[in-house]
């Protein structure tokens, strides 16, 4: 019997010398995760301070290797783990949004943070303002939309207002000229104070006396000035034939506004509407920011040199010497259709 107790004895010794060995090497550091299934034990590596275990652990919960917050491989903080780990989530290297690389979780322990992201598939998208091509090269605005936008209306009540018929008429001796005999020749302008546009008080408009005597004759009834601030502005003008201009119900003349931009004049002008003697007064238009279907390169309504009220006649046919009444010249942001006086 004193023998059978003492080798069962020595085979008790021999498991508990096992278990303790069994428990150092769970204790390694670089080993993660158990604690000889007793985490509070803290006697052992792998519980209290075991992977898989408590705080300051390696493997285990906050502060640990793979285990949660603060860890490396575990969640935020860690490396491979959430936010604001190494391949972990938002905040993260090699995780998602404001990581370098990789998706949430990802790089594990020893990750590198896969491919170097930037944020996004660009950064602020394009530069662009108003619209394609307009205020400027590429879509932005030139350093002429700096100034005050422009308002204004010449209702010819008095002064002509700085308006007056262009040398580039066509052909030139449309423009009002001094004859040899001491005469004027061209056109000629007054303020007839008598009528005026449709839904104003009649105080005068422009009587242009225009010798049209062919085709594809232009007459430009111009105001200039050194840069004018149009971005979002409408132009409008009142015109009226009095008397003349077509010789038949085929041959008809038309109106339309134009306008000039930069210092190298680019062109671009508003549709045109024919003229009828029986018509009355009509309105011509044009929107300084797409005043046509095609904007010419360079085109800036920030920078509008010219405003031309053009009277032409057709391609073909006969003509004869037009008297056309223009009123009420006005330039107007939305909201405002006086634009102001002269």
């Amino acid at each position: 019997m004193k023998c059978l107790l003492g080798v069962a004895f020595l085979a008790m010794s021999a498991m508990l010398s096992s278990c303790g060995s069994d428990r150092l090497s769970l204790g390694d550091p670089t080993g993660g995760g158990g604690s000889c299934g007793l985490p509070s034990d803290g006697g052992c590596l792998g519980g209290s301070n075991g992977g898989g275990g408590d705080t300051s652990s390696f493997g285990g919960a906050a502060g640990s290797v793979g285990g949660a917050a603060g860890s490396v491989g575990g969640a935020a903080g860690s490396v491979g783990g959430g936010a604001g780990s190494v391949g972990g989530a938002a905040g993260s290297v090699g995780g998602a949004a404001g990581s370098v690389g990789g998706a949430t979780g990802s790089g594990g322990i020893t990750a590198a943070g896969g491919n170097t992201g930037t944020g996004g598939a660009s950064v602020g998208g394009n530069t662009g303002a108003g619209g394609a091509n307009v205020g400027g090269a590429g879509g932005t605005l030139s350093e002429s939309c700096l100034q005050s936008r422009y308002m204004h209306v010449s209702q010819f009540g008095a002064i002509l207002d700085g308006w007056t018929v262009s040398t580039l008429s066509t052909p030139p001796s449309l423009a009002p000229t001094l004859g040899i005999d001491g005469g004027n020749a061209g056109t000629r302008i007054e303020i007839d104070t008598t009528d005026g546009s449709p839904n104003t008080t009649p105080i005068g408009l422009a009587k242009l006396t225009i010798p049209f005597d062919a085709p594809n004759e232009a007459m430009l009834f111009a105001q200039y000035s050194n840069g004018l601030n149009m971005m979002g502005a409408t132009i409008t003008a009142w015109v009226n034939l009095k008397s003349g201009l077509n010789t038949g119900p085929v041959n008809v003349g038309s109106a339309f506004l134009i306008l000039k931009s930069t210092a190298a004049y680019i062109y671009v002008a508003g549709p045109a509407i024919s003229l009828d003697p029986s018509a009355g007064w009509v309105e011509l238009s044009i929107d300084a920011n797409h005043p046509q279907a095609t904007l010419p390169p360079g085109y800036d309504p920030c920078d509008i040199r010219e405003i031309d009220v053009a009277v032409l006649t057709g391609s073909t046919g006969t003509y004869t010497t037009a008297v056309v009444n223009i009123d009420t010249i006005s330039v107007s942001l939305p909201g405002d259709h006086d634009g102001g006086t002269n």
